[in-house]
């Protein structure tokens, strides 16, 4: 949870759209008053997904993607290959900043869902929007994903310091198939 003085860092961007400044300030309230599994947020032409169990990890994602703009180039026509997708921040900011295809990468399953439901909603308003339910390694098969209890942790090959970590399998494509 951002303190308040984080929160109103971000609120009073004007490089962020207001509707997104507005929703990010509904979204503190509704954590607060009615806890929810995901919090929807407009961004630009479409809606994006905050978790509530991993929502400290997802508004600093999120912070630094659009408000921080830490991937700011012409992306105007670009295709975009987005690996390790996370919950889409990246992706939605590409397509509202002129990418003409993102294709995102994003193997962990609670993180996919909310990826799934975010393009849908940019496809709806005709983005090109396509997702991989994929990790992606050296080696094409499948492979053990680490993950961790943060949206964001998980790996083909994690570090030591990440053990015991629990582990799933997880379709890993590389080179292109896809």
């Amino acid at each position: 949870m951002p303190s308040p003085g984080r929160l109103a860092s971000v609120l009073l961007r004007r490089r962020v759209p207001l509707v997104t400044r507005l929703g990010l300030f509904r979204t503190e309230a509704l954590r607060r008053a009615r806890p929810r599994a995901a919090y929807p947020l407009r961004y630009r032409t479409g809606t994006i997904f905050l978790s509530h169990d991993d929502y400290a990890i997802d508004w600093e994602s999120l912070k630094f993607v659009v408000a921080d703009h830490a991937y700011r180039t012409d992306h105007k026509g670009a295709i975009v290959l987005d690996l390790g997708a996370h919950k889409g921040y990246y992706g939605a900011y590409a397509l509202a900043h002129g990418a003409h295809t993102v294709i995102s990468f994003e193997p962990e399953t609670a993180n996919l869902e909310l990826l799934d439901r975010s393009a849908a909603t940019y496809g709806k308003r005709g983005a090109d929007w396509r997702v991989r339910r994929s990790a992606v390694g050296a080696q094409r098969g499948k492979a053990a994903l680490h993950v961790m209890s943060g949206s964001w942790a998980h790996s083909l090959h994690p570090p030591d310091s990440w053990a015991p970590v629990r582990s799933r399998r997880a379709a890993c494509r590389c080179g292109g198939d896809g």
